[in-house]
């Protein structure tokens, strides 16, 4: 299983409780103000900014509309390694929306399965060793809970696509791991939705803002993606789930956590 989602937050909340000042940025640096800065995917000045999101890069050629984007990493697909900070764009529109479906709507398309419903949670479990470290920053074991819906817009016999909610419903989370730069959801509360269904199993589910953009993209959240892949999970008369819990390590490798993933779908036959 895949998942792609970022756990700079924890990094970024670690640090930002660090008393020591050494290697902090000096007040005369700032983004972009070395040639290359505004597109290397770093925040350079530490302000929290990455890249064109940060206003001083606003005036950079790669900052205006058509510029060029930050450079992809070959890491996207595995964001439990080296996974770039994204940039993040809550207030962009989706496009291609659907108009609402109502009840009086005929099923708009020949579909195997014309409604989707979905919940997903990302639990954070910390090493026991570092539990005080943890708290003095304000973090700790916590949850985010996901949950998604929409109506058939198409089949293509392997993916359906899907248009319709996807939003945090419940956490239990610092404000620091709640964002999108960890599950991508949009301001909006809404997306598009595809699922890959193949001999009777859930393979791959994408969220994605753009209808276009129904395949796994690296850099996920920068594309306003969030999606799982690689799931084979049965699909029975009570949906599909999956679950799989996956260890990673923070700071160099210096804090361990165990994430675990909790996918479980229902689908509505015609």
């Amino acid at each position: 299983m895949r998942a792609f989602f970022l756990l700079w937050g924890i990094a970024w909340a670690l640090v930002a409780c660090d008393d020591d000042p050494a290697g902090s940025v000096a007040p005369s640096d700032y983004e972009g103000d070395e040639a290359g800065e505004c597109e290397d995917g770093a925040d350079n000045d530490r302000d929290g900014l990455f890249d064109c999101d940060d206003p001083t890069c606003k005036g950079s050629p790669v900052c205006q509309d058509g510029g060029a984007l930050p450079p992809s990493s070959d890491g996207g697909l595995k964001p439990h390694t080296d996974a770039a900070p994204p940039r993040i764009d809550a207030a962009t529109p989706r496009t291609d929306a659907a108009t609402p479906h109502t009840d009086a709507d005929p099923p708009p398309i020949e579909a195997r399965y014309t409604h989707y419903t979905l919940t997903y949670s990302l639990s954070l479990d910390f090493d026991d060793e570092y539990a005080a470290m943890l708290a003095e920053a304000g973090l700790g074991d916590c949850a985010n809970v996901y949950e998604g819906s929409g109506e058939a817009l198409a089949d293509d016999g392997e993916v359906i696509l899907f248009d319709g909610l996807w939003r945090m419903r419940d956490s239990d989370c610092a404000e620091s791991l709640r964002g999108a730069d960890m599950v991508w959801t949009d301001a909006s509360g809404e997306a598009f939705a595809s699922l890959t269904i193949s001999g009777g199993q859930l393979i791959q589910w994408v969220a994605h803002r753009d209808r276009a953009n129904d395949a796994p993209l690296p850099e996920a959240s920068r594309h306003g993606q969030f999606y799982i892949t690689e799931m084979r999970a049965p699909i029975s008369q009570e949906g599909a789930a999956h679950h799989e819990e996956v260890g990673h390590t923070l700071i160099e490798g210096m804090l361990p956590l165990t994430l675990l993933h909790q996918l479980d779908v229902q689908l509505t036959t015609p």
